[in-house]
């Protein structure tokens, strides 16, 4: 036998062996969402009794998986026209959007910190000569801040093309849903933009990536089981977990200060003027539609579960994210009260 021949035969084998591991890590992942049948009552029960009593809802979504687990998250979508219809990621393909607003500002305020340029003490200047901290901020959701953490300083905002180009992908798993070219990131108005959420459509798993990677200490779990990756130092996580449990009691997120877990998490809305929504199909400014969400992971000491709801309304103007944050609640603690569920 030749040389070659040998060759060849060695790279067949080791390209068999490659595709049959992908199959069975495939298949493994299959039969670990497959058990989750507690999950699925919770998850369907929680969402369609919401979407049953609200006549603006036109469909929502939740995204559930354990943290730092490789294996993929539990989606499911329903619809109000077909509300006995359970939509699930393993049998369709559901590219649900989710206008990142309020949770992108965390994305960006975890690059800079993590990076030492700014502290959440530190106190962004405003109208007239106000000021306010970057925790104020941060718990109200404002686009002044969002705006300052990465135009206060010609180095932040250099550094902010890195973030939207570069490590963007590493902190939600994909950048194909940022529109804006890479070559205006360094532009001002549009890195402020960027990092106030605007003009981004993130889909529901991206947003779960980052947030799951919080509540991981900062480690991304992949779903490769081999390969894992590190988006920001381990006290950096802390501290936004910090943050995102302060939202709950103090910020944007008190809907949930009263749960018997201990939620950290933050709220994203907005009104959504081109893409695709469920329910509805593709929407421009003449029919917009209010995108609602919140995502976080509990419990906040100890993350077991992590989380994002999202809920499509044809209400006239953007409202707070009660709706989200009531089904986030709701599921996090029948998952709770479910000893089974709980403890796997």
């Amino acid at each position: 036998m030749t040389k070659g021949t040998r060759i060849l035969i060695i790279s067949m084998v080791a390209m068999v062996a490659l595709v049959g591991l992908t199959f069975l890590v495939k298949w493994l992942d299959r039969q670990r969402t497959m058990e989750f049948t507690e999950v699925d009552t919770i998850l369907a029960e929680s969402l369609r009794e919401y979407i049953a009593r609200d006549e603006s809802i036109l469909s929502g979504m939740i995204s559930l998986k354990k943290t730092g687990s490789a294996f993929s998250p539990r989606e499911l979508l329903l619809t109000r026209p077909d509300l006995d219809e359970e939509i699930w990621s393993d049998r369709y393909d559901i590219r649900a959007t989710v206008l990142p607003e309020g949770l992108m500002q965390t994305a960006t305020l975890t690059y800079f910190m993590d990076r030492k340029y700014i502290d959440p003490e530190d106190l962004v200047p405003i109208f007239e000569g106000d000021s306010i901290s970057i925790r104020e901020g941060f718990l109200t959701s404002s686009r002044e801040v969002a705006d300052w953490l990465v135009t206060g300083s010609d180095t932040r905002l250099y550094d902010a093309s890195s973030f939207f180009n570069e490590r963007f992908d590493d902190y939600f798993g994909s950048s194909e849903s940022c529109y804006i070219p890479k070559a205006q990131y360094r532009l001002k108005e549009t890195a402020a933009s960027i990092a106030d959420g605007y003009g981004l459509l993130l889909s529901q798993e991206q947003i779960l990536t980052f947030f799951d990677s919080i509540a991981n200490g900062g480690v991304r779990a992949r779903h490769r089981y081999f390969r894992k990756r590190r988006i920001c130092q381990e006290e950096t996580a802390r501290q936004m977990t910090e943050l995102l449990c302060e939202n709950v009691t103090n910020g944007t997120g008190t809907a949930l200060s009263g749960h018997p877990l201990q939620i950290a998490g933050n709220t994203g809305v907005g009104i959504l003027e081109f893409g695709y929504v469920p329910g509805k199909g593709r929407v421009g400014d003449q029919d917009s539609v209010t995108v609602a969400s919140f995502a976080g992971f509990f419990p906040a000491d100890s993350p077991k579960y992590t989380m994002c709801v999202t809920l499509y309304s044809e209400t006239p103007r953007c409202q707070p994210s009660e709706g989200a944050m009531d089904v986030f609640g709701k599921v996090a603690k029948r998952i709770y009260e479910n000893e089974e569920v709980w403890k796997r």
